[in-house]
């Protein structure tokens, strides 16, 4: 097909632009209802005694349920206890980061009288 051929063919269908028809709204905006309905439901306010235990119940399962925070738990544990108790491959490199002063880490760079 030629451009020519290709704007005729777009300026006809500019002219006569699709219409929707009323079945096919009303089946949208019913299925759009029903949608809101089983949204409100899930999001329904917690009617409990233990207010507490039912946010705490439903943060931990939008976050993922048991196995995402057991998941988390278990890093943080872990990062504890390489931070309070290194292994003994790292126990000689966590004091020097401890202890390193600004001054050393500049002495590392090169100076600008390098770059001239």
């Amino acid at each position: 097909m030629r451009k020519a051929n290709l704007d005729d063919f777009f300026a006809q269908a500019r002219s006569q632009p699709p219409e929707v028809s009323f079945d096919l709204q009303s089946r949208i905006l019913s299925d759009a209802f029903l949608m809101q309905d089983q949204w409100a439901r899930k999001a329904a306010p917690i009617n409990s005694s233990n207010l507490w235990f039912d946010v705490a119940k439903h943060f931990f399962a939008e976050l993922g349920g048991a196995m995402s925070i057991s998941s988390v738990l278990a890093a943080a544990l872990s990062g504890m206890w390489v931070g309070f108790a290194p292994p003994a491959a790292l126990a000689d490199v966590f004091p020097a980061f401890l202890t390193t002063q600004k001054s050393d880490i500049f002495d590392l760079l090169p100076s600008d009288n390098e770059f001239q």
